[in-house]
């Protein structure tokens, strides 16, 4: 064999690895979208800002049976905050593999999204550009977990029904990241199903403290249904927060009709019952740790409206208006909160 001859295979050999490559990544899926809003809010005074929503960056890999999927959030701080950085991988953050069977069962284990709760966490999906009283925010404890790593079980009893368990770290807390290392599991099931434009989801969880045996408990419930120019959702929740004696309660409802294939106008209104809670930190000293206390929002009540128009599938722009009213305790006054936001969403 010549040196000629050498070279071709090398260059062949090459030429095959730089195809297979290609074919690789040209499997390799990349989507995602980018919310850009103006926020105009006040509370006791006025907070204007031009903000970063939910935007997200996803990579998705598809193999036979297996799947890969990676969720790249990033965004800038919501009205009030006192800079402009990118938040990225701020407890929405994915990654999981999952692997389905022939049988309808399926697996999957990671850094899971949120389980339970109607409402899509990112801004960028909803009708709405603001999330609502159950979803959890920078502002808000919210009613629903957000991401935690996770092992979870799938069936599917039916071609529209099915059940799902898991196993996960302490909510909101991912486990060793927080310091909790020797804390117990959450465990969660979900019973869902989907018929045409019909969605439904009754499921809970429950975590037990092992310092203080206090429990965190959650029940939640949800119909979703799309008639004709009507789209209709509903939820329910029930939870008892670790950080209160107190069980709390959550109802969501939301109605959109839309009026043309471009434009359509949605209202949205919550109301929870000692559901929500807000935290107080005290700085660590020389000679004392820092100290982390609860209080339990006694009623909280709001209201959104507004229209979205369509420019394209992947181009519509939003103009939401929101009230609320936030009474801290039973016997104190209510704080009002007038929020309203412009914003554009372009998806990829």
């Amino acid at each position: 064999m010549d040196l000629k001859q050498i070279k071709r295979i090398k260059f062949l050999g090459l030429g095959f690895l730089l195809m297979s490559v290609a074919t690789q990544a040209s499997e390799l899926k990349v989507g995602g979208y980018a919310d850009l809003e103006y926020q105009m809010q006040h509370v006791t005074n006025r907070q204007n800002t031009f903000m970063v929503g939910d935007s997200v960056i996803t990579l998705k890999k598809e193999m036979d049976n297996a799947q890969f999927f990676v969720k790249i959030p990033f965004s800038t701080p919501s009205t009030g905050a006192t800079t402009s950085a990118f938040q990225v991988f701020q407890t929405k953050g994915q990654a999981w593999v999952a692997y389905k069977y022939e049988s309808g069962l399926s697996w999957k284990i990671g850094q899971i999204g949120k389980v339970f709760g109607v409402q899509d966490p990112d801004s960028g999906m909803r009708f709405f550009s603001r999330g609502g009283l159950l979803q959890p925010s920078s502002t808000n404890s919210g009613l629903w977990d957000a991401n935690h790593p996770a092992l979870v079980l799938s069936y599917d009893l039916t071609d529209s029904m099915s059940l799902m368990g898991y196993v996960a770290d302490p909510p909101a807390k991912s486990g060793i990241f927080n310091g909790t290392i020797n804390d117990n599991y959450d465990f969660g099931l979900q019973l869902k199903g989907k018929d045409g434009g019909l969605a439904w989801s009754l499921g809970g969880r429950r975590w037990q403290r092992k310092a203080n045996y206090v429990l965190d408990e959650l029940l939640d419930a949800y119909l979703s249904y799309n008639m004709d120019e009507w789209t209709f959702e509903a939820n329910a929740d029930w939870k008892k927060s670790a950080y209160s004696l107190q069980t709390g309660t959550g109802y969501y409802l939301q109605i959109i009709y839309a009026l043309s294939d471009k434009l359509s106008l949605g209202t949205r209104g919550e109301y929870v019952l000692n559901g929500n809670y807000t935290t107080t930190t005290i700085a660590a000293t020389t000679t004392t740790p820092a100290v982390t206390t609860y209080a339990q929002i006694y009623r909280q009540k709001e209201i959104a409206v507004g229209p979205e128009y369509n420019f394209t599938k992947s181009f519509r722009a939003r103009l939401d208006g929101a009230y609320g009213r936030t009474q801290a305790t039973s016997k104190s006054g209510s704080t009002n909160t007038k929020t309203g936001t412009m914003s554009v969403v372009y998806k990829f």
